[in-house]
């Protein structure tokens, strides 16, 4: 019989309901060819779901593996400069196993939320393996110097940021930053070889482009994981045989040409995992060649497949393979056409599929099932199609598993208790407000250290732009810093004054340029970000020449910390620090903001907490505020603020109802969800809280 589907999800559930049919029926020996890998994946998926195991004979081409997409990435790496995303993933790959760092010290290092730099936040006890430490290298790699400093190719980058950050995070192991720079120097040095050959202007022998490539995979570790895969030892298999082939004939190639001559020669390959036996199997109209069936489905009989197309050649076309003898298309159509007739045999009972429309249109099926289905017209005087198949498809409700377990209860907010080892000892900023904001939150970001996928990024994001403003404004006003000492600048040693103010200006101009220098290297587009700091200079210099009237700058990008009670420590950065001219002792903290800050209500009302987090790290501040550095109009002003007795109040309860939700974590107190919606719209555990579900249910 037959079936004419109009889409492939029909098709593909067609299949699935005759085979089950079939086997409750007590056929044994079910065969599928088909030839659509797609349709087959969706296939699998359907079986599976109804606990019917499929062995799949047909295999996948080499190409698709892990095995060869390690091979692909580490060659993007040659090609790419080592762009971050292949360099990743030839790391993080299990065949690269020449890698592996020794032991890495106890305390390891991180970067806190809002970027403020803390020692032991993560510290996590030695690894068991040398295996464990490289993969917490990678990790931290990724992490700290991808993710955080931006820096996405070049080996030379990443090793000057590492530099960088050593120098900048005195508590960052100098063990692991060695390692780190060891695995970078390893690389560089195994690539070498092919660099040369990738960047030559002229051609080379494809035997000299795939040895140096042997060289390198089995430097990487790669040759010697191959031989523990079944996969891997297929591919090297490949490559012996390719490299036997060239013994008879060496053509010149470009890199470019080496490229798709080895890309091709993987794609060709097929590799098909081990299985355990089944009733089902799934293969290609070669492999069914006289083999005999209980039941027969052959799949996807469309002319793409049914009888295909003539295989691409770089070399000779049809015309001239068939003057040279080596077989046409002409010579597999007719392979192909035979071997279809035997498929129709090999079966008492046969089913075939096609897609007959597409897009709500009618599209052409395979010749040879138009020529089953009017030979089946002329002489039955009707179609073989398979109505009872329609019907049982016309239903939208598929009953695939007999289930006779209770539905579960209605979801409910949750509020779970977080357990003592996983309750924290040192709190940011940052942590402060999300404890406040939603304890749920604070259960998942800081107790269950659970964090959003980070994404590797090739344009600065809003938050890079405003810790660029930071170092700038730190290197202008502070002494000399690690940062400072990187981008080869200095301090504006003067007091900015009307005489002077296009000195400071110009000079922050300068330093802004150089700051930024970097990033416009990496990508032109950047300079709109330098753009739109370099409007706000002229307005900050004014703001900062108004605020020296009264307060000079002590300190800079500070790290503070302070203890709570005899286990609980407050941390924290503070952007800057001014000691008033007249009255000793009192100081005022400020905050630069290149995004949105909280309003002066919110503030008072005790809802945010950053400031009077940073004045309880600071208690001899007597003012704290925010200072807008990206305002409409090229403006810089200053934002909310606390000052005199009313900071003095709102520290002091602050902290009080700090110290107060420390103990109820430590009574075992739960963490309830709020379901705020100011907060859960910008809120990275919606999908763990599942708050749509327990709002819908009320």
């Amino acid at each position: 019989s037959c079936l004419l589907a109009e889409n492939e999800e029909t098709q593909v559930r067609a299949i699935d309901l005759q085979v089950r049919q079939w086997l409750l029926a007590g056929q044994q020996n079910i065969g599928i060819i088909c030839e659509d890998r797609k349709l087959a994946r969706r296939l699998r998926a359907l079986l599976d779901r109804a606990d019917v195991s499929m062995q799949d004979l047909s295999g996948w081409s080499l190409a698709t593996t892990q095995a060869a997409t390690v091979i692909e990435r580490w060659l993007q790496c040659i090609e790419e400069d080592f762009d971050a995303r292949p360099l990743l993933d030839c790391l993080k790959s299990p065949f690269v196993q020449a890698l592996s760092a020794p032991g890495l010290q106890k305390e390891k290092p991180t970067e806190a939320d809002e970027n403020e730099a803390t020692p032991g936040r993560h510290q996590a006890t030695r690894t068991d393996t040398p295996q464990d430490d490289y993969r917490y290298l990678v990790y931290r790699f990724e992490h700290d110097i991808i993710l955080h400093e931006n820096v996405h190719s070049n080996l030379q980058r990443y090793r000057e940021q590492l530099l960088r950050r050593q120098d900048r995070l005195s508590h960052w192991p100098s063990a692991s930053h060695q390692q780190l720079l060891d695995i970078l120097n390893r690389l560089e040095a195994i690539a070498a070889p092919l660099q040369q050959l990738q960047s030559a202007r002229k051609p080379v022998n494809a035997s000299r482009y795939l040895a140096t490539l042997i060289d390198s995979i089995e430097q990487l570790g790669i040759r010697a994981a191959y031989q523990q895969d079944a996969a891997g030892l297929r591919l090297l298999q490949t490559l012996d045989e390719l490299r036997l082939a060239l013994h008879y004939a060496d053509p010149v190639f470009s890199w470019q040409d080496f490229r798709y001559w080895l890309g091709s020669a993987l794609e060709e390959k097929l590799f098909s995992p081990q299985t355990r036996s089944s009733k089902v199997k799934l293969m290609t109209l070669e492999q069914a060649e006289l083999q005999a069936f209980d039941a027969l489905i052959i799949a996807a009989v469309e002319p793409q497949h049914f009888p295909g197309k003539a295989a691409s050649s770089p070399f000779f076309n049809q015309a001239v393979r068939q003057a040279l003898a080596l077989g046409s298309w002409r010579d597999d159509y007719q392979q192909r056409f035979r071997k279809f007739r035997q498929a129709l045999f090999a079966a008492p009972t046969i089913l075939l599929t096609a897609l007959s429309e597409e897009n709500g249109e009618d599209i052409a099926v395979s010749p040879w099932l138009e020529m089953l289905l009017q030979f089946h017209q002329q002489v039955y005087g009707e179609q073989p199609l398979n109505t009872q198949l329609k019907k049982l498809l016309a239903s939208d409700s598929n009953v695939f598993r007999c289930d006779t377990d209770t539905l579960p209860e209605p979801a409910a907010a949750p509020a779970p208790v977080l357990a003592a080892p996983l309750q924290p000892e040192k709190y940011s900023a940052s942590s402060h407000q999300r404890l406040i904001n939603c304890p749920y939150q604070f259960f998942a970001s800081d107790g269950l250290k659970l964090r959003p996928l980070e994404e590797i990024s090739t344009e600065l994001s809003k938050a890079d732009y405003g810790e660029r403003i930071h170092t700038i404004l730190q290197c202008f006003h502070g002494a000399e810093s690690p940062a400072s000492r990187y981008f080869g600048v200095n301090a504006f040693a003067e007091n900015i004054t009307v005489a002077n103010r296009e000195k400071a200006q110009q000079h922050l101009v300068e330093l802004s340029e150089r700051v930024f220098s970097k990033d416009l290297e990496d990508n032109v587009l950047h300079r709109s970000w330098l753009q739109r700091w370099l409007k706000h200079i002229p307005s900050y210099i004014d703001w900062q020449i108004k605020q020296q009237e009264n307060w000079r700058i002590v300190e800079t990008e500070q790290s503070a910390e302070t203890s709570l009670d005899q286990t609980h420590r407050l941390y924290g950065r503070l952007d800057r620090i001014d000691a008033h001219l007249t009255q000793p002792g009192d100081y005022a903290i400020i905050d630069y903001k290149t995004g949105s800050s909280a309003k002066q209500p919110e503030i008072e009302s005790g809802e945010d907490v950053q400031l009077t987090t940073y004045a309880l790290l600071e208690t001899r501040a007597v003012e704290v505020k925010y200072l807008s550095l990206d305002t409409p109009g090229q403006r810089v002003k200053t934002g909310a603020s606390l000052a005199g007795e009313q900071l003095d109040e709102l520290r002091e309860k602050t902290g009080a109802r700090l110290q107060q939700l420390i103990d109820s974590l430590g009574q075992q107190h739960p963490m309830p969800a709020w379901g705020d919606e100011s907060v859960c719209c910008y809120c990275d555990f919606a999908g763990l809280c599942r708050r749509q579900q327990w709002r819908e249910n009320g």
